[in-house]
């Protein structure tokens, strides 16, 4: 990010007294308290969806986090002369949840339980109230304007009012009448809009897709290994355990096709934060503070869940005592049906590290692998019957 990046921030309703790097962007001091500026990838419907996301965070209570900001044209993104995006949020100093310490471990579940809470209702809508929108700004700018600096077609004003006396239609007046009609029609495409913002939604991911999508992607991994004539020490070690990984994966994708036959799912979606993990849970002074909800998603809430554990499991050597804990704290506060149980264990069993592992070193650089690549192989084959035995014991299978 760029001096010219930082220029894009004329388009917003602040005022900047200076700027500094942090946490992969540009922090900006304003008279709005700090604010977070960054680049951003994805698309403005997403973005709209991710705004009422956070406003009804905000308006339930249960959790605090970050809020969008919008331009003086209320817009969420804004873009600079290279077509990069970047979006404008609110900001609190804090450090992240640590996962060595249990109880923080179990705040960040707690945190997870009332943010699912807080949206499993839906989300609310009408996410221009108290803002401007591009139409209202031609409306309430340009208009006015245009009208102003109209003539009456050069004529005296006794001479416009006798014609108009006269049942006769001035030029100007005809203008006016042209000018009337367009801003009729402008407005009803204003309501549209909003009818349209407070309407955004997006469509429930498919995760029988991401599974067989992964499962692809692996089978043409295995086959390109199969087919290197001079193989390197980590493609040996990948290959030697390849079978035994795909397996699993191909046993998850056909479990959970039997799962999804039987269930409604549609019953338990709600919105995720899609990127739920220790990164992005901040504790400052006052309280625990979530962030970058761009990976937002439809699904059911144990992706949050299955992502959190996961990522705390591995690093705990998948601890069924852990594990145990830390779902009874999640449903001590929003329980779980057994149908979500069910997608959990699924989610899970499938070998996830492994397909990450092998994914990242199919899409680098082949001719040198980074020997943290093998470290993380070696550490999955050795966490493999510590998993397996916590699948048994917390799920009774």
């Amino acid at each position: 990010m760029n001096d010219r990046a930082v220029s894009l921030l004329d388009q917003y309703e602040i005022e900047v007294a200076g700027t500094r790097k942090g946490r992969g962007a540009i922090l900006c001091d304003t008279d709005r308290g700090t604010l977070i500026f960054k680049e951003y990838a994805g698309s403005p419907q997403h973005l709209r969806v991710q705004d009422r996301l956070l406003r009804t965070i905000a308006e339930k209570g249960l959790v605090e986090a970050e809020q969008l900001l919008p331009t003086k044209e209320g817009e969420f993104s804004v873009k600079d002369h290279d077509g990069v995006s970047y979006i404008l949020k609110t900001y609190r100093e804090g450090r992240e949840c640590n996962i060595r310490e249990p109880e923080e471990c179990l705040a960040a579940v707690r945190q997870l339980a009332k943010l699912h809470l807080s949206t499993q209702e839906g989300l609310t809508s009408e996410p221009w109230e108290g803002r401007k929108s591009p139409t209202d700004e031609w409306l309430q700018e340009e208009q006015p304007k245009d009208i102003a600096v109209l003539s009456n077609g050069g004529m005296e004003p006794e001479d416009a009012r006798a014609m108009a006396d006269a049942g006769m239609e001035t030029e100007d007046a005809r203008i006016r009448s042209d000018i009337q009609s367009g801003q009729e029609n402008l407005e009803a495409k204003g309501n549209a809009v909003r009818k349209d913002e407070a309407k955004a939604e997006l469509a429930p991911v498919d995760v029988m897709a991401e599974y067989e999508k992964r499962n692809r992607e692996l089978r043409r991994i295995r086959k390109f290994l199969l087919g290197r004539s001079q193989k390197t020490w980590f493609e040996i070690s990948l290959l030697g355990c390849f079978d035994r990984f795909y397996d699993q994966a191909k046993e998850a994708q056909e479990g959970w096709k039997a799962y999804q036959n039987a269930a409604q799912r549609e019953d338990r979606l709600a919105y995720c934060h899609g990127d739920y993990q220790y990164h992005n849970i901040l504790l400052d002074q006052k309280a625990w503070y979530l962030i970058n909800f761009e990976r937002c998603i439809k699904d059911d809430p144990v992706r949050d869940l299955h992502l959190l554990l996961r990522k705390l499991l591995e690093k705990s050597g998948w601890s069924a005592q852990l594990g145990e804990k830390l779902l009874r704290e999640y449903e001590r506060i929003r329980p779980l049906s057994a149908i979500s149980k069910i997608d959990l264990y699924y989610r899970l069993s499938y070998p996830e590290k492994f397909w990450k592992i092998a994914n990242f070193y199919y899409n680098s650089g082949k001719a040198w692998i980074p020997g943290k690549n093998l470290e993380k192989l070696e550490k999955l084959l050795s966490q493999e019957t510590e998993k397996k035995a916590f699948l048994e014991t917390v799920f009774r299978v």
